[in-house]
Order: C-alpha cells, then structure tokens, then sequence
C-alpha cells in the first residue's frame, strides 16, 4: 500500500466539504425559499379570507363602504407588512392601503386556480410581490376581492436567515467530522505506515 494514501483521504474529505456545501447552497436554498413562498402566502390567505368575511357586511350592491373599515385595514397593512387591496370584480381598485393605486383599473385581471402568485403583478410593481388573492361572495355571488401582497424581499431576508442557520450548522458538521479523519489516521493510516517500515526493514535484513 502506497504513502499516499492519506492525501487521497484528506482530498476525499476536502471534495465532501465542497460538495456538501454546493448541494446546500442549490439544493437548500430552493425548499427553504419554497417553503418560506408556501408558509407566507397561506399566512396571508387566512388573514385575507377573514377580511374578506368582513367586508360582506359592508357591501351594498356593488359598492362598499370602507369608511368605518379605513383606520383597521392600515393597521392591519402595516401588521402583515403588506400592501392591502379591494378590488371590484371588473379589476377596478377601489381601496389601497397605500393610496398608490386607488381607482386604478387593472384590464387584463383574471382569477387563477391559485390563490397566490409570485411578480409585478400584471406590472402594477416595480419590484417582485407575493400577491393573495381572496373572493368577496356575497348571496353566493363574487363582488369583488381582497389582494394582500407582501415584497418577495421580506422572503428571501428571511430565506437568508434561514440559511445562515442551515451553513453554521453544517460547517459545525463538518468540523466535527475532522474526528473521523484524526480516528483514520491514528487507527488505521499510522498503524500501516509502521507495518510499511517493518517490513521495508525485514525484507532488508533477509
């Protein structure tokens, strides 16, 4: 067996280190971002279902009354840290908590089979949102629609902080693991090299 033996493992446990950590940094970082998309939008949703629940009792025909509603739904904008919207069922918005978009209409809305989506919204932001999008039923009919969105920015802080995590604690993985290494060399690599000069030594004297 050669001498070179031990930098072959020592290359071995450097290429698990690398390896391991681009896997991570890929791998990891698209479900904790998935994830985090999933935990925030269903979040969201729960919160939007409840207003919308709200809002019914304040519809009157097509038009809703959000004097009574103005003071709350800013607080509650600033709480989920997202813009709040009520939009008509034609994609006239009648309610911003941020003023920006009020009586703006969006024409090429459209309801989609999910409940939340991920961009500009039909290029309504400059920067990419998490947007939920909640029915307002009323008699069994949709009115309108509650839209929270939330920037994709909170997200990936958050998905940053996660992952800061993820790499402490494996890099503490992988230091521990230096265990196996010196357990290798005491136990197995050292033992051999003196086997090697043993022997080296007996073939000399016969």
């Amino acid at each position: 067996m050669k001498l070179a033996l031990y930098p072959k493992v020592l290359v071995g446990y450097l290429l698990f280190g690398i390896l391991g950590f681009t896997l991570i940094s890929t791998f990891s970082s698209n479900l904790v971002y998935s994830y985090l998309i999933s935990k925030n939008a269903e979040s969201l949703y729960t919160q939007a279902t409840k207003l919308s629940n709200q809002v019914t009792d304040y519809y009157s025909e097509d038009m809703v009354d959000l004097s009574t509603l103005s003071s709350e739904l800013s607080s509650l904008s600033k709480w989920m840290d997202s813009n709040i919207w009520i939009m008509n069922k034609e994609g006239l918005i009648i309610y911003d908590s941020t003023g920006e978009h009020k009586n703006h209409k969006i024409e090429a809305f459209e309801t989609t089979q999910q409940y939340f989506c991920t961009g500009t919204f039909y290029n309504e932001f400059s920067e990419d949102y998490l947007s939920v999008i909640a029915p307002i039923n009323v008699d069994y009919s949709i009115r309108g629609y509650i839209l929270f969105h939330s920037p994709i920015s909170i997200i990936l802080e958050e998905q940053y902080h996660v992952l800061n995590l993820i790499y402490i604690s494996s890099a503490l993985i992988f230091v521990l693991s230096l265990i196996i290494l010196i357990v290798f060399q005491f136990v197995v690599y050292l033992p051999i090299k003196k086997s090697q000069k043993l022997l080296q030594l007996m073939l000399k004297v016969i």
